[in-house]
């Protein structure tokens, strides 16, 4: 089916994908905390990658289209057990995506193919409906998909991923130890990805002990998958902020992954995001030599 506004719906009518900063602010139900994040993001003027969202009306209209929803309907009520865990994860790759989905998919890549460069790749990344919220971040819980070509038949083999990674071990065990239940639904962001000579994750509150008074940024080269990892060139940056100075360095003696002047600017956004949002952030970005892109942001949750 075809909405009003030209995109392509489910049969309830909800929408099967969203543009990132476009048309009306979504619901959190149907795209998730990270894609309303980022579209928040977008809308306020901060630097994000184009791209769009698989709602979560999507991975609904693609149980429902393959005669999967009873049966996955039956294994959630079985959780925790790990084989109904398992197998949930395997519906993800159990049959073709239906024509109305395959065609919102297409269609979609297509217009991001089109106003990207030739070669540029993309980041497909699980947006779950109960993460990146006041109370639950499932940071490194669900699937991220780095790299991935600009076609529609690779960005869906990364969709199913992060499909599947709803029901990871380490989700389900978040999902557990928060008390959180398992009536969730996943969405999925799909957007170009920052060729990155650094990353960062800034945070306004220290996710351990709670202080505001200095700011966390921690950095590392290109994509970013060492920084919480502590891989071999992860460096963090304790800055003082009402002064903005720099009060300690932890990790790589050098060279650093961002130059002092990078960390200055990476600071100034991450507090700009903070007034916005009206409480203490966790900012994830990348800089590709001129500018810092953000690709998340979300409450600090400790």
């Amino acid at each position: 089916m075809t909405g009003t506004t030209g995109e392509r719906t489910s049969a309830t009518g909800a929408a099967l994908v969203h543009g990132l900063g476009e048309g009306e602010p979504p619901a959190v139900t149907l795209v998730g905390g990270k894609a309303a994040s980022v579209d928040r993001l977008a809308r306020l003027g901060f630097a994000t990658p184009p791209g769009f969202c698989l709602t979560a009306a999507a991975h609904r209209a693609y149980r429902d289209g393959a005669g999967l929803t009873e049966r996955y309907d039956g294994l959630r009520a079985r959780l925790p057990d790990e084989e109904a865990r398992a197998e949930l994860q395997e519906l993800a790759r159990a049959s073709a995506l239906p024509a109305p989905l395959r065609t919102a998919l297409d269609e979609r890549v297509a217009a991001l193919r089109s106003a990207l460069p030739d070669g540029a790749r993309l980041a497909v990344r699980s947006s779950a409906t109960d993460e990146d919220g006041v109370s639950a971040s499932f940071a490194g819980a669900h699937e991220s998909v780095l790299g991935v070509e600009c076609t529609a038949e690779a960005v869906e083999e990364a969709v199913r991923t992060c499909w599947a990674s709803l029901w990871s071990a380490g989700a389900m065990a978040y999902r557990e130890r928060r008390s959180l239940g398992v009536e969730t639904e996943m969405a999925v962001v799909v957007q170009a990805l920052v060729e990155a000579e650094g990353s960062a994750v800034a945070f306004t509150k220290d996710p351990v002990t709670g202080s505001t008074r200095e700011l966390l940024v921690a950095t590392c080269e290109s994509f970013g998958e060492g920084i919480m990892a502590g891989g071999e060139d992860a460096v963090t940056f304790r800055v003082d902020r009402g002064t903005r100075a720099l009060l300690e360095v932890e990790g790589a003696s050098g060279p650093w992954p961002i130059s002092l002047a990078d960390l200055n600017d990476l600071v100034e956004i991450v507090l700009a995001v903070e007034r916005s949002y009206e409480c203490p952030v966790d900012v994830e970005a990348a800089f590709d030599g001129e500018q810092w892109t953000l690709v998340q942001a979300r409450p600090v949750t400790t």
